[in-house]
């Protein structure tokens, strides 16, 4: 009987060692996760912090943090992309200011901290896209305007493109007489421009849509068909598949997709999703991350660009969650959130919606976070 009992609690000890070590083994996978997510890269974001609506950096773990450049206020500026957007290599980011009296590209150095104005003209410089290489800038621009209207201040524009370094400026449109240009994404063979483009009368601006370019001769070619509403934003897949727009009206804003060809134009969201806000593709091109509002909550999803498989990843209504990014190798987001509180901190998830966890907590508010593709 007592060889029994002691085989029992042998195999009882046994037992319990074994689902204490598989408990164990899963925790570690489950901070495995959390550590591979929070230590590949760098993520910067706009943070109130100090007052203003200044520009941070930080390790992807919240390491590091400070601050890259100020900014006055939280007053949006006449860029698509929020004002700033990253080099292809993670080490410089560019954006859009009027802090020398008039709007002029600048970009400043990640780890340096070295700040330069690129446009230097006293026109305004608005939309901009790096080429995929990094080696080129093209940005639109009032410098050759033509006045249409001085009485409502209505001009002309046209895309140009620079060396990173703001050098060696070319002018690529020349029809300046009817047109206004607006957002644009390169190819990504750096062959092409995929921009907006409006049609001026003397009252405004009307017709818009999507339109291609050869940066080498400047021959435009129409991508979408003609509608009254507004279409604007594309963005080049990273696989060169396909193109994404969205498309506007007083209360309405969907995304749409396009072969670079013309064909296949569909619409990937509708009313039912909400207004959406914010679209950016995963580094393969396969899945497209989007924020929307609806009834005044906001939400973030991916869709695949045929459509397909609409995943929610907002767990919970009023949590504010907006302005998603990709992680470099696409399998995490990092998003702003005010789930935990009335404040706006960031977060990061699996690229399913999985595994969310606070990554800042203030002081003030963090918002706009943009996962850099740096080491």
């Amino acid at each position: 009987m007592e060889g029994k009992l002691g085989v029992f609690m042998k195999t009882s000890k046994f037992l319990k060692l074994s689902v204490l070590l598989i408990s164990l083994n899963l925790l570690l996978a489950g901070c495995t996760v959390r550590q591979e997510s929070i230590t590949h890269g760098k993520i910067i974001f706009r943070s109130n912090r100090n007052g203003n609506c200044d520009l941070f950096v930080m390790r992807s773990d919240g390491s590091d943090l400070r601050k890259l450049v100020d900014f006055p206020d939280c007053i949006s500026i006449p860029n698509d992309n929020n004002g700033f957007i990253p080099s292809p290599n993670g080490k410089q980011v560019a954006f859009i200011s009027d802090r020398d009296g008039n709007f002029e590209i600048y970009a400043i150095d990640i780890e340096s901290g070295v700040l330069s104005n690129l446009t230097k003209n006293v026109a305004d410089d608005t939309s901009f896209a790096w080429s995929p290489d990094g080696r080129h800038i093209a940005f639109v621009s009032d410098r050759d305007a033509v006045f249409l209207n001085t009485e409502h201040n209505l001009t002309t524009n046209n895309i140009y493109i620079m060396g990173s370094d703001g050098s060696k400026i070319r002018r690529l449109t020349f029809d300046n007489t009817t047109n206004q240009y607006g957002s644009m994404s390169w190819s990504p063979d750096g062959e092409r421009l995929v921009f907006s483009m409006s049609s001026l009368s003397p009252n405004g601006p009307f017709v818009s849509g999507i339109y291609l370019m050869n940066i080498h001769n400047s021959n435009i070619t129409r991508l979408t068909s003609p509608s009254d509403l507004v279409q604007a934003n594309p963005t080049w897949a990273p696989n060169g598949k396909q193109i994404m727009y969205f498309v506007r009206g007083s209360m309405l804003s969907i995304i749409n997709v396009v072969n670079p060809d013309g064909t296949n134009q569909i619409a990937l969201t509708d009313k039912s999703l909400g207004f959406a806000i914010t679209a950016s593709w995963s580094p393969n091109g396969e899945h497209i991350l989007l924020s929307t509002k609806k009834d005044g909550e906001y939400y973030i999803y991916t869709i695949e660009p045929t459509g397909a498989d609409l995943v929610t990843l907002s767990k919970k209504p009023f949590n504010y969650d907006t302005s998603p990014s990709w992680s470099p190798n696409g399998k995490y987001i990092v998003f702003s959130s005010k789930q935990n509180d009335d404040k706006s901190h960031l977060y990061i998830m699996n690229a399913n919606g999985t595994n969310q966890f606070h990554l800042t907590n203030g002081p003030g508010e963090e918002f706009s976070p943009i996962w850099l593709n740096s080491p």
